[in-house]
């Protein structure tokens, strides 16, 4: 019952990004195929074709929408920066300046830190296209580098 609960409660859950529902998934589908392999021990084969069908259906809905959400990145500056410049630079957007003092942990906007994890414009691996990934000794470039599961 309590499974069942979980799977209703990830329908309705909005993921912030695909890392997020990624592991929802992974949390979940874990769960369930502990249950279906004690319910299929137990001969319980009704429960064990309902957990079945459940499963797929989780796994399907958290794959589908994981697919359109962005992921997250490292964010690493040359100099540290206020919000408003990094978000300008970032995602041509100025207004997502408090997205990114609280996913930085910055204790004011003006003084970002220096390495952050943030979230892509979208699907695509790149934040700001126009921004390159490395600069040169100017010093208060912006590298993003994919964040690595661990």
């Amino acid at each position: 019952a309590v499974l069942v609960s979980l799977a209703r409660a990830s329908a309705s859950y909005q993921p912030v990004s695909y890392e997020d529902a990624a592991a929802l998934r992974l949390a979940l589908t874990a769960a369930l195929d502990s249950e279906i392999t004690a319910a299929g021990d137990a001969g319980e084969d009704a429960t064990y074709g309902a957990l079945k069908t459940l499963r797929s259906a989780v796994a399907q809905d958290l794959t589908v929408r994981d697919a359109s959400l962005p992921s997250v990145v490292t964010v690493v500056l040359g100099l540290p920066m206020p919000a408003l410049a990094i978000t300008q630079r970032l995602y041509c957007d100025a207004s997502r300046s408090d997205e990114i003092t609280a996913r930085s942990g910055a204790i004011h906007p003006a003084f970002c830190p220096v390495s952050f994890q943030a979230l892509t414009l979208g699907m695509s691996p790149t934040v700001n296209p126009t921004i390159p990934s490395v600069t040169s000794s100017g010093g208060s470039g912006i590298t993003m580098k994919p964040v690595t599961e661990a």
